[in-house]
């Protein structure tokens, strides 16, 4: 077909970037297969940090139970909004029950972002863009080349020190 470049049996592994940003600033990074999920990456970015950190602020696809036990264990206070009809789990999880009930007796997750300061998530969400233009620059000027693998893989590591500010 004309216009339509096809690979020749050759097929792409897609990876995912994850960020923990404090302000604008990125405190630790993790590069995951395709198959992890935002949830299942939590973890390894807080056991990265000897940051002092006193709030996460994620949205509703952090809401499980693994993410709220490490947000727990380092003493970390959760701000991650229930998915829609979520439902109540055990007491330890008081806070996020709090805000279950809140989503059922409103309709919606508006009150609970309101008086939570959830907003603040935003901020964040601005050193995403930052990373992807360092990051594509970098692999556009490698895309010919041979020894490919090795260089993108030295670039992802000048990526990461960039963004973690060394």
């Amino acid at each position: 077909m004309e216009g339509e470049k096809r690979r020749s049996g050759k097929s792409s592994v897609w990876r995912k970037l994850h960020l923990a940003v404090v302000t604008h600033e990125v405190i630790c990074t993790d590069l995951s297969l395709n198959n992890v999920t935002d949830s299942e990456a939590i973890p390894g970015l807080i056991r990265q940090t000897y940051r002092k950190v006193n709030v996460a602020y994620a949205d509703g696809a952090y809401d499980t139970k693994r993410c709220h036990d490490e947000l727990r264990r380092k003493k970390i206070k959760a701000l991650i909004p229930p998915r829609t009809q979520a439902g109540y789990w055990p007491v330890e999880y008081a806070d996020r029950n709090q805000a279950v009930a809140r989503q059922r007796l409103t309709g919606s997750n508006a009150y609970w972002k309101w008086n939570t300061s959830y907003n603040l998530r935003s901020v964040a969400e601005t050193a995403m863009p930052r990373a992807e233009i360092y990051i594509a620059s970098l692999l556009k000027s490698l895309k010919n080349d041979k020894r490919f693998i090795f260089k993108a893989a030295h670039a992802a590591s000048k990526a990461h020190h960039c963004l973690m500010g060394f």
